[in-house]
């Protein structure tokens, strides 16, 4: 459990190293006390801000293709970056009144070498446009400071790198 709590905070931080922290909650790694335990023992676990107001595409019957190409190209970044197979209707959605979809749920993501996300599919092999190449670009550059590596593995952290790599040749693709 702790390595799907690590995931979820990874996905935080990739977010704020791409520039991207609207799509994802603010999740941090906390100690919290056990829920059964009334003898003072914490486990660690993360820790995410609720979105009030979210609503998920399955609530809403949303498609990831009825998003705007802007927003759903932001997804696809961050989910191909992420490796994320899990992207469905129930980990993403919008919050009320803004015009903006928002992703949860990121305790599986980090453990392929692709994404099977359907925000990933609608766009692979498009060219990414240049603001999201501008935030690859800088992710890949900052590499050797990235905070990823007190979450994930090494072999993991190179993955996202790597993804990164290519991604900064300008196609949505890491095959």
């Amino acid at each position: 459990m702790l390595t799907q709590a690590k995931r979820e905070v990874a996905a935080w931080v990739l977010a704020m190293e791409l520039g991207l922290t609207a799509l994802v909650p603010t999740t941090v790694l906390r100690q919290v006390p056990e829920s059964d335990d009334v003898h003072g023992s914490y486990v660690e676990a993360s820790v995410q801000v609720l979105w009030p107001r979210f609503r998920t595409a399955a609530d809403d019957s949303l498609a990831c293709e009825q998003c705007a190409d802007d927003v759903s190209w932001r997804v696809a970044v961050f989910d191909l970056l992420a490796a994320n197979t899990d992207r469905n209707e129930g980990n993403w959605g919008t919050i009320e009144g803004l015009p903006r979809v928002a992703l949860v749920d990121h305790g599986h993501a980090f453990q392929a070498d692709d994404s099977s996300s359907p925000f990933v599919q609608r766009h692979r092999g498009g060219d990414i446009p240049q603001d999201l190449l501008n935030c690859v670009q800088l992710l890949h550059a900052n590499e050797t400071t990235s905070r990823l590596t007190q979450f994930l593995d090494a072999p993991v952290c190179q993955g996202v790198f790597a993804r990164a790599a290519k991604l900064k040749q300008g196609k949505l693709d890491v095959r």
